[in-house]
């Protein structure tokens, strides 16, 4: 599986130098829950949103769409890392992580452009699908050229920070 090599891990929860501005967008009054802040579905929203638009970037174009392939997202993980409210501005970076001739990895970061802080990240597992059949199918000549592309492009220097976290298991306490 073609992947980044990192030259470490990073220290911070910010995208890197070469991460793509994927999405650029306002939190709208809807989106905030009865907690007062933006709702965990909208996270996922706008992160699918920016990975759509990463796809595009790196060469999913509507013509290879047509032609009976895509992308479907098949797990990801999201950390909220700070609360966001209505009216917060807000910038989604995208990270490619790796592919091979089924799955595509990336990492996003979504900041609140006004305060210059990161509030979530999202990693992303999407595997290449055969519409048609709608089974996992590998990718083509012209999509590996497009991931590998993508990858030399888009992928971090530094481990992001929460890349593979996982959500530690609660200890079960029993009564007896």
């Amino acid at each position: 599986m073609p992947s980044a090599t990192f030259s470490s891990i990073a220290d911070h929860e910010r995208p890197q130098l070469n991460a793509l501005l994927t999405l650029k967008t306002v939190v709208e009054k809807d989106w905030i829950d009865y907690n007062g802040h933006m709702t965990e579905w909208q996270y996922y929203k706008v992160l699918a949103d920016a990975g759509e638009n990463f796809l595009r970037a790196m060469g999913f174009t509507e013509e290879y769409r047509l032609k009976g392939f895509s992308f479907f997202s098949v797990e990801g993980h999201l950390r909220n890392l700070k609360e966001c409210r209505t009216g917060t501005p807000l910038l989604v970076y995208t990270e490619m992580i790796g592919f091979d001739d089924i799955r595509l990895q990336i990492y996003q970061y979504v900041l609140n452009e006004s305060e210059d802080v990161v509030v979530a990240t999202g990693e992303h597992m999407m595997v290449h699908v055969d519409t048609n059949y709608r089974k996992a199918t590998p990718v083509g000549n012209y999509m590996r050229e497009c991931l590998t592309r993508a990858l030399m492009t888009w992928s971090p220097y530094q481990e992001p920070k929460g890349l593979s976290a996982s959500i530690r298991r609660v200890k079960l306490h029993c009564r007896t």
